[in-house]
């Protein structure tokens, strides 16, 4: 268990969580506790679900460069969710069992995240022949 379920840290501003094993409501509570998060690394959480990327995605998030390559879990609706987010200027994806389309990626270039984007990184390698 992490220690972020009765604390807050409102002035971390870095997370690296890549290979991390955590639980949703680990997950849930660094969301909650961390509200000036800037930059977030979930690389090869392969537990990782869709639903706590949602969360990540709101009109207050100050995040700016999120790293979610090898989160197996995620699929268009987190995409659109984080295109909430104003500040976003760098995320890096990919995996070769995630369930994203052109929908969701398309959302960053109409939601709150468009006029911020720098650099949008999605890597998923081709399917077996």
């Amino acid at each position: 268990m992490l220690p972020f379920n009765t604390n807050k840290f409102p002035y971390m501003r870095k997370l690296n969580l890549s290979g991390i094993k955590y639980g949703r409501a680990d997950f849930e509570a660094i969301v909650n506790g961390c509200p000036n998060l800037e930059k977030l690394d979930l690389t090869a959480n392969r537990k990782q679900r869709n639903d706590g990327i949602i969360k990540l995605g709101h009109s207050e998030s100050k995040l700016s460069v999120l790293k979610m390559r090898l989160v197996q879990k995620l699929a268009d609706s987190g995409l659109m969710a984080l295109a909430a987010c104003p500040s976003l200027k760098k995320v890096y994806m990919g995996s070769s069992q995630s369930k994203i389309t052109e929908k969701g990626l398309s959302a960053f270039a109409q939601g709150r995240s468009a006029s911020t984007l720098r650099r949008l990184v999605s890597w998923f390698p081709p399917p077996p022949i």
